[in-house]
């Protein structure tokens, strides 16, 4: 998978996580129904699902999976190649969760306990399953630039042993959650200020002896994990505020409407003003918490919320004092560890680009001043079909942002069959005599 074939373009993912394999498992079921795919690398520092494991600090491991695991690497298994779509249907369900189940023996156990989520490392140990049954084997790096070469990315890296690396491609994905978002003034490397990442791997909060008072700050899922997770590790007579720049909490949508727009962006994503996604994406999926963790709050009595905005955290002693802004009214908050859960950055990979690479996206996405990168809401707002940026050659996909552009699934777990039908359609050749991949107006799926 990692040698060129003179002729065809080479995609290079960045991330082997779940979207990284969906394409490389579409890839290989595109490639067994004649189509002329492209050369494939996919490159990760640390290898396949290892955010998931619950080793490296995204997540402790056992929380439980958000969306439902039937959403796996094919789901919705739309009918996007034509005549071929039901072959490459067949193919990819022999990588779906099911099919995982079957194979560990194991299906009929969670049909019969009502069809559980798994938790993250359960969903890591499927992720692997794909990988060596694609097989896809990553190339283990640790990408440090991106820029523009005779046409192509070029991606330089450093590999485990400490050896410099390159790689050129035609597309280059980039995926994974980022980094941690700061909050202005954030200070850097304090030992009671923890980031959202940083949590996962701290125990310090588990070594105090007496009751605790913890601030997590943030309203979205990740606050909400971590939120979850403390109520089983602090003190009996610990507290945990929670505080909302919302001014109260959340659960998200699960009706068939919304959950429609997940699996199938084609039913009127784009008929709706770009105010109006918005909103949805903030009611359904930005700052507002699942429904599991949302049954665990109300049950914690522990657990206060705070309505307001967090403009400033200050070390006093052996404290954080945190200062809320609601409606111009300022509040003065004493707490022994602070988290800051406000989610990641979608705009990580600006740090990595090149001169040129950063002129080409300027370029591409103009916002003003010559060179200057453009902000997170331009960059949504020119992501295409095929989840790229248009106009900037070659492809940049960008999943991660494609959620107000092209439909609210791809920066997620909601509809990754089709976001490897977007990413690749830009790169396969069709068998002689059936049609490209299907437009926004013909493609179709079901259900998120």
């Amino acid at each position: 998978m990692h040698e060129h074939t003179a002729g065809r373009a080479t995609l290079a993912v960045l991330g082997a996580g779940p979207k990284g394999l969906a394409i490389a498992a579409k890839r290989v079921a595109l490639a067994r129904t004649g189509r002329d795919v492209p050369d494939l690398l996919v490159v990760d520092r640390r290898g396949v699902a290892a955010n998931w494991t619950g080793d490296v600090g995204y997540t402790d491991g056992r929380q439980l999976l958000s969306t439902e695991p039937e959403k796996d690497v094919g789901f919705p298994y739309a009918h996007t190649w034509g005549a071929d779509s039901e072959r490459v249907g067949h193919e990819m369900d022999r990588w779906s969760w099911r099919s995982y189940l079957v194979h560990q023996e194991g299906f009929a156990n969670w049909v019969d306990r009502g069809r559980p989520r798994p938790s993250h490392r359960e969903w890591s140990r499927y992720l692997r399953w794909v990988a060596a049954r694609v097989p896809v084997e990553p190339i283990l790096a640790a990408v440090d630039g991106i820029d523009l070469a005779d046409g192509r990315w070029r991606l330089s890296a450093r590999s485990p042993a400490g050896d410099r690396v390159h790689f050129d491609c035609d597309g280059l994905v980039l995926t994974g959650p980022g980094r941690p978002l700061r909050l202005p003034g954030q200070p850097d490397d304090h030992p009671r200020i923890l980031d959202g990442r940083t949590f996962w791997t701290s125990e310090d909060p588990l070594e105090r002896g007496g009751p605790v008072e913890v601030c997590v700050i943030g309203n979205g899922e990740t606050a909400g994990s971590i939120t979850t997770v403390l109520l089983g590790l602090l003190p009996e007579g610990s507290t945990i505020e929670l505080v909302s720049d919302h001014g109260v909490l959340y659960t998200r949508g699960e009706s068939f409407t919304e959950n429609r727009f997940y699996s199938d962006p084609t039913v009127g994503w784009q008929q709706l003003a770009e105010r109006h996604r918005r909103e949805f994406l903030k009611r359904t999926d930005r700052g507002v918490f699942s429904v599991q963790v949302e049954q665990v709050l109300n049950r914690a009595e522990a657990v206060r919320t705070l309505a307001g905005r967090v403009v400033r955290l200050e070390p006093v002693e052996a404290k954080v004092v945190v200062e809320v802004d609601y409606e111009q009214e300022r509040e003065r908050i004493a707490f022994d560890w602070v988290i800051v859960a406000i989610g990641f950055d979608p705009l990580w990979f600006s740090h990595l680009l090149g001169e040129r690479a950063r002129t080409a996206l300027a370029d591409a996405v103009p916002t003003g001043p010559a060179g200057r990168l453009p902000s997170r809401a331009m960059v949504e707002r020119a992501i295409g079909h095929d989840l790229a940026v248009t106009g900037l050659s070659p492809k940049l996909h960008l999943p991660v942002l494609a959620g107000v552009a092209e439909g609210p699934g791809f920066p997620n777990l909601s509809c990754l069959g089709l976001l490897s039908d977007r990413v690749l359609g830009a790169y396969t050749a069709p068998v002689t005599g059936v049609g490209a991949p299907a437009t926004d107006a013909a493609a179709t799926g079901s259900g998120r």
